[in-house]
């Protein structure tokens, strides 16, 4: 059975999610040119054809048959280093923030634009790192008491859901890429950080995003990689380190073995240790750089994969417990369907009944 489409949106939708048409024309085995006429015929495309392209733009079949091509996804303002922004996003990217507007559309349809206003009260309080802190309600003695990393990643990421009302999403993203986003250009606000990546690099993104919102930026980022010329990326920076590691807080980290310490210590990174030393006056000019050159000749070690979790524990760390509740709610208050809740938090009803 052949279909016929709109072709201007068979395009469209390619572009959106960041396919090549060699991609496309490989998974489905035909030849590009024949993928090339589709997008200007719209004619002679077999169903099951369809559903492939459907399923790898991650669309809804009926998408392809609407007069009108949709508006292009908003996309974050690229504050990622010059050899990172001169590339066209991934795939995966493009599908992350995707995700993410949809699940703040969701959001907001959810409770009123008035209610999400009226959350966000605290962000010109919040462009002082110290007074964020305050706001999280975590302590320097209960940053250190964490069992992990791990583990303060997720009680820092709690509180800024809670407290802040941002929601953080964690979706695996390619690492050479991309450390986190996020989207703040409507309310409510959501950040994403990779889970590909370490705890401590997810909580360090965490803030550097944070930063972001409380000057209204919506922005793709890759902290790990800035050059002081990229100025609001630099005070990002200085701003998550500032949140981790508080001035009074600071220590004299003057070789390899302290900034271990200090960073279990902490639950941080080495580099944050090692750069709040710096900044803080600490340490000197010339071992500060001796430091950095010495951390960055490291080898990389791998994290150790934890064990097998639940449907629900994995749903909740991809979207957190913000939006997980708030769903959940919905389908329980018939605000939304359970088939509705089903499809966005991708579980099977028999897990959504027993919540």
């Amino acid at each position: 059975m052949q279909i016929k489409i709109n072709p201007n949106i068979l395009g469209w939708a390619r572009q959106e999610a960041g396919c090549k048409i060699d991609e496309i024309s490989q998974l489905l085995d035909i030849s590009e040119d024949r993928y090339r006429q589709w997008e200007k015929s719209g004619d002679g495309i077999p169903l099951s054809h369809l559903r492939q392209i459907a399923k790898k733009y991650k669309r809804q079949m009926a998408i392809f048959l609407l007069p009108e091509v949709p508006p292009k996804a908003k996309k974050p303002s690229d504050f990622r280093n010059l050899k990172l922004s001169s590339r066209e996003y991934s795939s995966e990217l493009l599908l992350a923030i995707r995700r993410a507007r949809r699940y703040l559309k969701l959001a907001l349809q959810l409770k009123t634009l008035d209610y999400w206003k009226n959350q966000y009260q605290w962000l010109n309080e919040a462009k002082n790192p110290d007074a964020l802190r305050r706001l999280l309600k975590i302590s320097i003695k209960q940053q250190k008491a964490y069992k992990n990393k791990e583990d303060s990643f997720r009680a820092w990421r709690t509180s800024i859901e809670n407290e802040l009302k941002i929601f953080v999403f964690k979706f695996p993203l390619p690492k050479n890429e991309i450390q986190a986003f996020c989207i703040c250009d409507n309310e409510p606000y959501g950040i994403v950080v990779n889970s590909n990546n370490y705890p401590q690099v997810r909580s360090f993104s965490l803030f550097h995003e944070v930063a972001h919102i409380a000057n209204k930026r919506t922005a793709v980022c890759y902290p790990d990689e800035i050059n002081e010329d990229q100025h609001e990326e630099y005070a990002c920076n200085k701003y998550a380190g500032k949140v981790l590691l508080p001035d009074e807080d600071v220590p004299i980290a003057d070789d390899l073995d302290k900034l271990k310490y200090y960073a279990n210590l902490f639950k941080v990174s080495k580099d944050v240790v090692l750069r709040r030393s710096y900044e803080q006056g600490k340490i000197s000019n010339q071992l500060f750089f001796n430091l950095l050159d010495e951390l960055r000749s490291l080898p990389k070690l791998e994290e150790k994969p934890f064990g097998r979790a639940t449907q629900i524990v994995k749903c909740k760390s991809s979207r957190g417990e913000l939006f997980f509740d708030l769903i959940i709610n919905a389908a329980k208050n018939n605000t939304i369907s359970y088939n509705t809740a089903s499809d966005v938090l991708s579980l099977k009803m028999n897990y959504l009944l027993y919540v």
